[in-house]
């Protein structure tokens, strides 16, 4: 994941973890669409074949991460306005003395509070049918924007 938030410098980085269960996690970077140094939006097409991926392997969405290559250390009103995965960890990275630093949260109706990587894996494989019906909700919608743009 470092490597991709150095490599975005100066626009935010972002991408998903996935959970491939047994405690196998797997990062997957995903293109900023707006290239902007203070926001973010997964490329459309790019979240929707991760998605499509998670569906085919029955695997689970664990988080989404992003980077404040300005700060702060946790999430913006605009993040907490757009979260639209509550069963996932957001991990925001940011710069702290020279180096990159990370903390999870869970995000919900405007809020969050702290977290770490161990819930994201038990709500990954928790979260079952509720979870799947989401993914494929938002798949769809994905799919339309696609299909505008």
């Amino acid at each position: 994941m470092e490597a991709h938030l150095r490599r975005c410098l100066p626009e935010e980085a972002c991408g998903v973890i996935i959970d491939k269960g047994a405690g196998r996690l797997e990062t997957v970077a995903v293109t900023n669409a707006l290239h902007s140094p203070v926001r973010f939006r997964m490329e459309a097409s790019e979240q929707l074949d991760v998605m499509i991926q998670m569906d085919e392997n029955d695997w689970r969405l664990a988080g989404i991460y992003h980077s404040h290559p300005l700060g702060p250390d946790h999430p913006s009103a605009t993040d907490l306005d757009e979260a639209a995965f509550p069963e996932a960890i957001y991990l925001i990275w940011f710069p702290q003395e020279g180096d990159w630093d990370c903390r999870a949260y869970s995000l919900n109706d405007g809020s969050y509070t702290d977290s770490n990587m161990h819930e994201a894996e038990q709500t990954g494989r928790s979260c079952g049918k509720s979870m799947q019906k989401r993914r494929l909700e938002n798949s769809r919608r994905l799919e339309t924007s696609r299909q505008r743009y």
